[in-house]
């Protein structure tokens, strides 16, 4: 016997029980409990059989994991009526078979949508909104599906609208569901251009800013790289992420985002830190610019350590001859150097002053030259800050 899922005989009409067959009927077709499925009924079948002692199954397409909130009738009668009304209403959703209505109830709308999010149909989804973003590279289902890997929607239940007196063209729908389990509730604004228009979602997408913290470093979300300042994304769970080797960003990196219409700011916990790579570049950027520094024979060295061409009491240094060294406690801050802290941006990074360094030159004084000369109150090696935003990164001193 062929069997159809849901012939086009059967769809659209409201299912009977019928207790000579034992199941559901419609328009000549019988539900198979047990396969869920509908099948064609022989022209003489029940009108000889005995009525079968078989319990009543759910009326097909009566339940889904996505559901619509009704009230739910007291009698019998009223029972059977309502599940021929679930199967025609599911079947509008796209949930019970049949060509998808959308935009003929606000509640069906955002049911739609929020399935459509769950099972990462991003054409579908868009097809609800109002007005779809201009910038859509986030809005795809590659990013549903990896926000469903990090924590998938479900148990979506979407109540009845209700609308925002007086205007009849723009309604307020709730709907309830789990992200990773985790119970969430959105309001969703729903609205129309005119009485008998489709309704459309008046907003269904959120517009995150990249944080400040990120500033400067090259990011992706949910694997996606970032290139502006914004991101337009689907209700769901995202990851943000630093592509730099030198840096990993720590915090509130993961966020769910369940209603389009919260002012909640996105990754506010979000911090950059230096990577283990990162360390090691810093260390080896001072000590460079250190050794550096030390090495130059003029007054101007750099790092903070340039030296007058006369002192306060008269004496001229004279250029060339100097010669500078670390002191030892210079040296042990040196090779242990840890970064303090992050300033301006994240891509600035500093840490505390390093010391005393030694120098000795030829001095001049009343026309004669002297070698070895000796000073006090030195320049000493401030706190250096790395600028990763250079390439190689770039040292100055504070």
């Amino acid at each position: 016997m062929t069997t159809h899922d849901d012939p086009g005989t059967a769809r659209g009409a409201v299912p009977v029980w019928d207790a000579e067959r034992g199941r559901w009927v419609a328009n000549g077709y019988g539900w198979d409990a047990e396969k869920e499925r509908w099948f064609p009924l022989s022209p003489d079948a029940g009108s000889t059989a005995s009525p079968k002692r078989t319990a009543r199954p759910a009326s097909p397409h009566a339940s889904s994991r996505l559901t619509v909130a009704r009230p739910v009738a007291a009698t019998a009668a009223a029972t059977v009526v309502l599940a021929g009304l679930l199967f025609l209403g599911l079947g509008a959703m796209g949930l019970g078979g049949g060509a998808p209505r959308v935009g003929t109830d606000p509640s069906t709308v955002v049911a739609t949508y929020l399935d459509a999010i769950a099972r990462a149909d991003a054409t579908t989804a868009l097809a609800q909104l109002a007005e779809v973003p201009g910038d859509r590279s986030f809005l795809t289902g590659e990013m549903l599906r990896a926000s469903d890997e990090r924590a998938p929607i479900a148990d979506i239940s979407v109540a009845r609208a209700h609308p925002r007196a007086p205007d009849p063209l723009h309604l307020d729908v709730t709907a309830t569901f789990t992200v990773g389990g985790t119970p969430a509730t959105a309001t969703f604004a729903v609205v129309r251009t005119a009485a008998g228009q489709p309704w459309r979602l008046g907003r269904g997408t959120l517009e995150i800013v990249v944080p400040a913290a990120a500033d400067g470093l090259a990011v992706t979300v949910n694997g996606q790289a970032v290139v502006a300042d914004t991101v337009v994304l689907f209700p769901g769970t995202y990851e943000l992420a630093s592509t730099n080797p030198s840096f990993t960003l720590r915090g509130g990196v993961v966020q769910t985002f369940a209603d389009p219409g919260s002012a909640s700011p996105a990754f506010a916990d979000v911090r950059a830190e230096l990577t283990e790579t990162g360390v090691a570049a810093f260390r080896s950027a001072v000590a460079d610019a250190v050794h550096a520094c030390v090495a130059a024979t003029s007054l101007v060295a750099g790092c903070g350590l340039d030296l007058p061409v006369r002192t306060s009491d008269g004496i001229r240094l004279v250029d060339g001859t100097v010669h500078r060294s670390l002191s030892g406690s210079t040296e042990a801050a040196l090779a242990h150097l840890q970064p303090d802290g992050y300033a301006p941006a994240p891509l600035q990074v500093v840490a505390d002053p390093l010391g005393a360094v030694e120098a000795t030159a030829d001095c001049e004084k009343d026309g004669r030259r002297y070698t070895g000369c000796t000073f006090d109150g030195l320049p000493r090696l401030g706190a250096p800050v790395v600028d990763f935003s250079r390439d190689p990164a770039l040292v100055r001193w504070d």
